[in-house]
């Protein structure tokens, strides 16, 4: 299984890594810190699951899931600081299948990513 993290913190892509190959000890977990370079590495790398940050530096968000969105059905999560229910609403019209809240529970976030993968 291959994973893209569109996300600009690196202990929280260490986290995510971390709790991804304890889950899934085959899985390949590829980062990046900007939105445009996620958007290139979806197109390119082909990745089983995307997990986007919802500050990133250089894209909005929601802009950037409806890019992917485009040209893509890969399962694929906001992960979140601050979120209302507005920014959730958006998130998912956007496409994103799901919401996580930083900091996240390895469980949750773990028992989130196989729901979805099982969906899809």
């Amino acid at each position: 299984m291959k994973v893209l993290v569109i996300e600009n913190n690196q202990q929280v892509t260490r986290d995510i890594s971390f709790c991804l190959q304890v889950r899934y000890p085959e899985v390949s977990v590829v980062s990046v810190v900007e939105g445009q370079k996620g958007i290139e590495m979806v197109e390119t790398e082909s990745p089983d699951l995307v997990m986007i940050d919802s500050s990133l530096p250089d894209i909005n968000t929601f802009g950037l899931v409806s890019k992917i969105r485009e040209f893509s059905d890969v399962p694929l999560i906001i992960l979140c600081e601050a979120e209302t229910e507005m920014d959730r609403a958006r998130g998912l019209e956007a496409g994103a299948d799901e919401y996580v809240a930083k900091p996240f529970s390895p469980i949750e976030l773990l028992a989130r990513i196989r729901a979805l993968l099982r969906r899809t």
